[in-house]
């Protein structure tokens, strides 16, 4: 995949919602205001997406567009990756992928998304770029190969 970096910029991290101010809710909505890419971390359960319910297993990738509103059951965790893209370039791709998939390595992917998070932290933009890079790549790898698989809640 080409694409210029220029104009990207994004944010990883780990959200644990026990952690968060008004965790007594017994949903979290949001209304997204980046792209966003979320391994969540649970099993079970149902979430929503432009109000389009999805069950929660493990091993499923979120993917939100600006706009989405996602609403998820308490407590829950998940690794994020929220990316502007002023140019289109890097998250053009993204539009095509369905708002849910399952990927065969959530773990290696919530792991890239900590390293992301953790090269932020250092400052090391060309790390930073490298692993979104490749976490993109992967992602739209991983959806194609979901595409040909009946996921039953779509």
């Amino acid at each position: 995949m080409k694409v210029k970096l220029d104009g990207v910029s994004c944010v990883a991290g780990f959200f644990n919602s026990q952690h968060a101010p008004g965790f007594r809710r017994t949903t979290a909505v949001r209304r997204a205001e980046a792209f966003e890419i979320e391994c969540v971390d649970s099993d079970g359960g149902q979430l929503y997406i432009n109000d389009q319910p999805y069950e929660i297993r493990r091993g499923m990738v979120l993917c939100l567009r600006p706009g989405d509103v996602c609403r998820l059951p308490l407590p829950y965790r998940a690794y994020y990756l929220r990316l502007t893209d002023e140019v289109g370039d890097l998250t053009g791709r993204m539009n095509d992928w369905d708002h849910v998939f399952p990927v065969r390595r959530a773990q290696g992917m919530a792991e890239c998304i900590r390293r992301i998070a953790e090269a932020q932290s250092k400052s090391d933009d060309v790390l930073v770029a490298a692993l979104v890079l490749g976490l993109v790549s992967d992602l739209d790898h991983e959806y194609g190969r979901a595409s040909r698989i009946d996921l039953g809640a779509r």
